[in-house]
């Protein structure tokens, strides 16, 4: 089990309070204003795991890494498992 209270051993996360998550590629984060619900994501810090975009693919990366991403740097590793066609398909291109 990992460590909590050490934050380099657990990957992409920032801070615990308040709760900051960071792309391990591009380094964009992620908190409970950037989710859009400020109180909420206060309240109950899951709430930014769930609703940021930002996670681990659900099988390591042909390099065996598998870094905490952005659905953005997530999506143009251009992976053509089921879930990502499925995230691809399921969301509005990005217009920036």
């Amino acid at each position: 089990m990992e460590d909590l209270t050490d934050l380099d051993a657990v990957p992409g996360i920032v801070s615990l309070d308040p709760r900051v998550l960071e792309c391990e590629e591009c380094r964009a984060s992620a908190d409970a204003d950037t989710i859009g619900l400020p109180i909420t994501g206060r309240r109950n810090p899951a709430m930014v795991h769930l609703l940021s975009g930002f996670k681990f693919h659900h099988l390591d990366w042909p390099d065996g890494s598998n870094p905490r991403l952005c659905r953005r740097c997530r999506l143009a590793r251009g992976c053509t498992c089921h879930a990502c066609e499925v995230e691809r398909r399921g969301y509005p291109q990005d217009a920036s």
